[in-house]
């Protein structure tokens, strides 16, 4: 990019035409002092064996503190708390049973199974085949039956 001197496009600052810059007025005196070389001390080796149990105590704890709270109670002391300045919906009502799939059918060489969420689809045993949608042939002989 440009000259960090001259500030001009396409030419390299050591090529530059507009002299050369003080570094020392432009930065100060302080940017030039060599500082003192620190020597390397290497830390020690962490006591991981500590840590870990540390940590397994931590986590036993937790797990009792969490166990040992009641949500129910909080849920009721907030309601009761705050019930004249927020509305509490009434409790959702039971989700009705999941009713059982059909029993697997086989029609025309293709057996009906239902995933687990009640969906059918289609496996022909002798092709290896399984499809989503009805098969052209099951469909045809359902028609052809009724």
């Amino acid at each position: 990019h440009g000259c960090n001197i001259g500030g001009q496009e396409g030419h390299k600052a050591a090529n530059c035409a507009n002299g050369t810059v003080n570094w020392r007025e432009k930065f100060g005196d302080d940017a030039f002092i060599l500082r003192e070389e620190r020597p390397y001390v290497e830390e020690p080796e962490p006591d991981y064996d500590s840590m870990a149990e540390k940590a397994k105590a931590y986590a036993q704890a937790k797990l009792a503190a969490d166990a040992a709270v009641n949500m129910d109670t909080i849920v009721q002391a907030a309601q009761t708390e705050f019930a004249h300045c927020i509305k509490v919906a009434p409790p959702a009502p039971a989700a009705a049973p999941v009713a059982a799939p059909p029993a697997k059918t086989t029609i025309a060489g293709w057996t009906t199974y239902y995933d687990q969420m009640g969906r059918p689809y289609y496996h022909n045993a002798a092709s290896g085949q399984t499809l989503w949608e009805m098969p052209a042939e099951m469909r045809a002989a359902m028609a052809a039956s009724t």
